[in-house]
């Protein structure tokens, strides 16, 4: 499958996922409390950083590396198994001691529940890794948005049958069960029947994976680290009120991000050695990031208290400060996001873990120190600054050394959207202070912003523009774009 069709494939997946999960978050906002959302995002901050030991990495040392035996593939596999099943029993054993850490007695039984995830995902990682580094984006996207349907179904039905953070709960193992069903159903490589696992066929993808996972895990604990500081410092009320607006714009970003850095990874795998193509599919993937990404936190920053009102509802006023922190937040954290890609795809592994390492500690103080002093609104504020400060830093520590993109070269593509958003803003902002319906306000909003950002993208950011118009396929209209 080419590189434009894949990313076809991934915009569907990803789109129709993110327009689910929304739709979830709609209905159940206006069934459950905020406490049970916030119960459940702390639930979700242990889950998510022990998924990743699941997997060990061994995903993206499948997809890295070129040639790999089945007798090794096999092993992998049974090797993702045992890890579903320790990592299962350690967190059913430990959820009460993560409740008490949290201090808030009713994360256990929901803990408790969600330790069966683990197994159940751990038999189709190996299939989905395989199915990702041939690029078939297709298959994958048909399995991922039939599981997503289903998942948010059960978690509405559960909802109304008064199951409260349980529902969220139920329609997470519905997923990810329905997801692994898929996975395993793709035709191609199969297991070995023979639960062995050869560590000399697989030494060599464990000593890379082991490190991608490190490099994950820091990632990971350095995304949620506000979360896991509003859980420890806060009441469930308010860490629903602020993790409802981070799902929403976290959701948006992890939306388009994948878009490109999912089939950019293998890309750049592909590339190694190669600078010219590397400088080239790393512009690209930043380019394209930051095109869609800065408009869109942008617009959710002007109109926050229109998108708390149609997506929340009314009764989630208090949580406008949060939905524009994030906002700004999520804006500069984009930029960075397909570092990552960049550095485990070229096989920089120690290079990541270190970088890792170092924005992990550098998020989890300044989380700490916000919560403390400034308060819950503040904390995404300050790591907004902290993310403005490392986009030069990491042109200067990883950009400039793999792929020899220079200084205004690599920042001026992240400058052009910032300008066209600005023009876009101040043309549409009026809007919201004009309509008062917070429905038209937004939607008056959205039709004068994004075809007035897109019409300034035509003089300030052309390349983007025919990227986006090749990758939909409207190739009659390039020849005048071009001229």
């Amino acid at each position: 499958m080419s590189a434009y069709k894949s990313v076809r494939w991934t915009t569907l997946s990803t789109g129709v996922r993110a327009a689910l999960a929304v739709g979830q978050v709609v209905v159940l906002a206006r069934i459950l409390s905020p406490a049970s959302f916030g119960i459940q995002a702390l639930a979700l901050t242990v889950i998510n950083s022990m998924i990743l030991f699941t997997d060990f990495g061994l995903g993206n040392a499948v997809i890295q590396h070129r040639d790999i035996s089945d007798r090794a593939l096999s092993s992998l596999f049974w090797l993702n198994v045992l890890m579903g099943i320790v990592l299962g029993a350690a967190l059913f054993f430990l959820s009460p001691a993560i409740a008490h850490f949290y201090r808030k007695d009713e994360l256990g039984p929901v803990l408790s529940t969600l330790s069966f995830a683990f197994v159940i995902l751990s038999l189709g990682q190996q299939a989905k890794a395989l199915a990702e580094k041939d690029l078939r984006f297709d298959s994958l996207a048909r399995i991922e948005i039939l599981a997503n349907a289903c998942g948010v179904l059960v978690a509405i039905l559960c909802a109304l049958s008064g199951a409260e953070v349980f529902s969220l709960v139920l329609g997470y193992l519905a997923t990810v069960t329905i997801s692994s069903i898929g996975y395993l159903r793709i035709k191609g490589w199969r297991a070995s029947l023979l639960p062995l696992i050869e560590f000399r066929e697989i030494t060599y993808l464990m000593h890379f994976g082991g490190r991608a996972v490190i490099v994950s895990l820091f990632n990971l604990i350095g995304a949620q680290a506000d979360t896991i500081v509003m859980g420890r410092f806060f009441n469930t009320t308010t860490v629903g009120l602020y993790t409802q607006p981070r799902e929403l714009t976290f959701r948006a970003m992890m939306t388009i991000n994948p878009i490109v850095t999912r089939i950019g990874f293998p890309l750049i795998a592909r590339a190694q050695g190669n600078k010219v193509e590397l400088s080239r599919i790393y512009l690209n993937t930043i380019l394209f990031t930051s095109s869609v990404n800065i408009p869109l936190f942008g617009f959710v920053f002007l109109f926050a208290r229109q998108c708390t009102a149609v997506f929340l509802g009314p009764a989630w006023s208090a949580s406008v400060p949060y939905m524009q922190a994030i906002a700004i937040w999520c804006m500069f954290r984009s930029i960075g996001n397909p570092m990552g890609s960049l550095l485990l795809g070229t096989g920089r592994v120690n290079r990541a873990m270190l970088s890792s390492l170092f924005v992990t500690i550098a998020v989890v103080i300044s989380a700490v120190l916000a919560a403390q002093y400034l308060g819950a609104a503040a904390i995404a504020y300050v790591l907004a600054i902290l993310y403005v400060i490392l986009v030069p830093t990491f042109w200067v520590a990883h950009v400039k050394v793999i792929t020899g993109l220079r200084f205004v070269q690599y920042h001026m593509t992240l400058v052009r959207p910032f300008i066209s958003t600005l023009i876009a803003g101040m043309t549409a902002f009026p809007m919201s202070m004009i309509i008062h319906n917070h429905y038209l306000s937004l939607l008056a909003g959205g039709f004068v912003f994004f075809p007035i950002y897109f019409l300034v993208s035509f003089i300030v950011n052309k390349e983007w523009v025919i990227s986006l118009l090749k990758m939909l396929r409207m190739s009659a209209v390039l020849p005048r774009i071009v001229k």
